[in-house]
């Protein structure tokens, strides 16, 4: 299975067009699928090598240096969140950490492919191992191509704890369409999502929608028990 190509919660290749770029599989609530690459290794080698870089700025992105302090922002936003559902947690792992700045806030471990802070080790969710407490990934589920694959490892990863997924959320009340085809191979609706982290043995304790920013997002609290 490769996100993007087939869906990731019923395995079939949707056929059905939702625009020029994405094709949308309606089997498990409502999912959208893109892909626009020959091969994983090129999709994947963008993150590796000039994500943080040139793709951002060819594709009218901020630059994740330059949004380091907006971030910090949206990291105490979300620790305070955190920090009232869950209460004090004791070791954090960030994956998908981008420019480390919820590591920082957060006195967490981060997993990133292209660190760029020196607390951040280089490697992506297959190189998450122990145990913790919070597992967080921010605007990273819909960037792989085996979500299925970083989930069921993740849930190993903790004893009892939480993981806490932020991503995009098609069809979102508020009308927001954050697709971005070169990027995001997949986006779910609730019902999709739900059925997602379903399949891959996970419970959904909490949900939230934040209300920072434009976008349309959702947040679910994940627990293996």
């Amino acid at each position: 299975m490769i996100a993007g190509r087939e869906c990731p919660i019923c395995l079939r290749v949707p056929t059905e067009e939702f625009d020029a770029n994405y094709k949308i599989c309606r089997c498990c609530g409502q999912t959208v699928l893109s892909w626009q690459y020959d091969t994983v290794e090129e999709y994947e080698n963008i993150y590796k090598t000039d994500y943080l870089g040139v793709f951002q700025k060819q594709h009218g992105l901020t630059q994740y240096v330059d949004r380091y302090e907006l971030d910090v922002t949206a990291a105490k936003i979300r620790l305070s969140i955190y920090n009232l559902i869950l209460g004090p947690t004791f070791s954090i792992c960030d994956v998908g950490a981008g420019n480390g700045a919820f590591v920082d806030v957060a006195g967490a471990i981060g997993y990133d492919p292209t660190p760029m802070n020196s607390k951040i080790i280089k490697g992506g969710w297959k190189d998450v191992t122990g145990s913790f407490d919070l597992i967080t990934m921010h605007d990273v589920l819909e960037h792989l191509v085996d979500p299925v694959g970083c989930l069921e490892h993740l849930k190993n990863c903790i004893n009892g704890g939480t993981i806490v997924v932020e991503l995009p959320e098609f069809n979102s009340p508020n009308g927001a369409k954050h697709l971005r085809p070169e990027q995001h191979l997949f986006l779910p609706d609730f019902d999709a999502a739900q059925q997602l982290f379903k399949n891959c043995g996970l419970v959904i304790k909490h949900f939230y929608r934040p209300k920072n920013g434009r976008l349309g997002k959702f947040s679910f609290f994940l627990t293996n028990v």
